[in-house]
């Protein structure tokens, strides 16, 4: 069976506590090292995790003081299970030998502030025929064609150095406008922090009609960039920038309401057959009977995410909880999804502030108790070196870690968030 494409909400839920980010159909991710001998040792354990997969999938950066790692199919374009299943055999090859896969903002704190998260750059030049300037802009930088791409204009560079180019159509000429503008694509509970620090460095918010897709700013004098995420992109969302009519590109991967099917690689390793047997979707669908309904699950989860952010609230005064994104279903995996069994991700819970050293034993351990009310009992613990704290709590239900409830705590200066995901259950 040909491995399948995974929605973005999918392929970000799957990878995010291990962190990795989701960013324009691959899988991103930094660890920091301490000088460039220790970086050649991950990317070879990270080279060695992906074995005769690495030339397809794998892309590395080695620096002096980190190695920034993609997932992307060559070919395709597009994040597959087998990124997924790659994503974690490399985490666990990296942890091995000390290190971590940081989250982004904890990465670019390890190295002294100067850093940023992971992102992406495209470039976007508005034109009323593509035919006409697409070759100028192809040789003028030495492009090609991009193989895996859905939009047949896309050119990119072929070693992997500078951005993409895409060309969005429009209908006539608008000389009062820039015809070429950027997008950065930023993991998504990196957006806000990064609109807020252009507004305040004397951008402005052109539109926000498509956020959380992306939001249109430019600078003084009116040059616009797009700051865009993996969210809330589906085929009947209206896409527009400032007025402009615009069809957002297909080929880099949209969080489209895609049900992708567990490949057979992938469904292997999660200890499921591919197909299923039917007795394995009885026993699926028999163990689903014996759980709470999706609501219930979903209520009981959000409740005990709130109780967790109270917690962090009552030793931190000073935190402000919001909620970021939206609320995303998707199938499970292996027999569980032919029995019916859905998953939710609930939207983010964050805060701005920071909560004390001397706090998180307590802390979590609170939150560890809270966790097991809805059956999240396996701690799974990350990086622990103040002033940044991980710690996460999986269950046991669907066999496999995708299937499993979920709730993972990042706690940094200045920001402290909750993600949490509903097991597998019947709607």
């Amino acid at each position: 069976m040909v491995d399948e494409h995974l929605s973005g909400s999918r392929a970000s839920g799957a990878v995010e506590s291990l962190g990795w980010r989701f960013l324009l159909g691959s899988l991103a991710a930094i660890v920091a090292v301490p000088s460039l001998r220790c970086g050649l040792d991950v990317a070879d354990a990270a080279a060695r995790a992906c074995a005769d997969d690495a030339d397809e999938h794998l892309r590395i950066d080695v620096r002096g003081d980190r190695v920034e790692l993609v997932l992307r199919p060559r070919t395709t374009g597009r994040v597959l299970d087998r990124d997924v299943v790659l994503a974690h055999r490399i985490s666990e090859s990296v942890s091995a030998l000390g290190f971590d896969i940081a989250s982004p903002r904890l990465a670019a704190a390890r190295r002294g502030g100067a850093g940023r998260v992971v992102q992406t750059m495209e470039i976007a030049i508005d034109t009323e025929d593509v035919t006409v300037i697409r070759p100028f802009w192809k040789a003028v930088l030495a492009y090609v064609d991009d193989p895996g791409s859905g939009d047949p204009n896309a050119i990119i560079d072929p070693v992997g150095q500078g951005p993409a180019v895409w060309f969005q159509h429009m209908d006539e000429p608008r000389p009062q406008r820039n015809r070429i503008h950027l997008d950065i694509s930023v993991p998504h509970d990196e957006a806000d922090r990064r609109i807020r620090d252009a507004l305040e460095a004397g951008g402005t918010v052109i539109s926000d009609a498509a956020a959380r897709a992306f939001w249109v700013l430019a600078d003084a004098e009116g040059n616009e960039v797009c700051v865009c995420t993996w969210q809330d992109r589906g085929p009947t969302r209206a896409t527009s920038r400032g007025g402009r009519n615009m069809s957002y590109r297909s080929r880099r991967v949209i969080a489209v309401a895609v049900v992708a099917s567990v490949s057979s690689a992938c469904a292997t390793l999660l200890g499921f057959e591919d197909p299923p047997s039917p007795e394995q979707i009885e026993s699926a669908a028999a163990e689903l009977a014996t759980l709470p309904r999706l609501a219930v699950s979903e209520q009981a989860l959000q409740v005990v995410v709130d109780r967790i952010a109270a917690a962090a609230s009552a030793v931190a005064p000073e935190l402000r909880w919001s909620r970021h994104g939206d609320r995303s279903q998707g199938p499970c995996s292996g027999p569980y999804e032919q029995a019916g069994g859905v998953l939710v991700q609930l939207p983010e819970h964050r805060a701005e502030g920071t909560l004390p050293d001397a706090e998180w034993p307590a802390f979590q351990q609170t939150a560890r108790e809270l966790a097991a009310e809805v059956g999240a009992r396996t701690v799974q613990r990350g990086f622990r070196e103040p002033p940044d704290y991980y710690v996460g709590f999986e269950g046991s239900e669907g066999r496999s870690w995708h299937n499993q409830t979920r709730v993972h705590i990042t706690a940094v200066p200045g920001t402290v968030t909750i993600t949490a995901n509903v097991g597998c259950r019947i709607p």
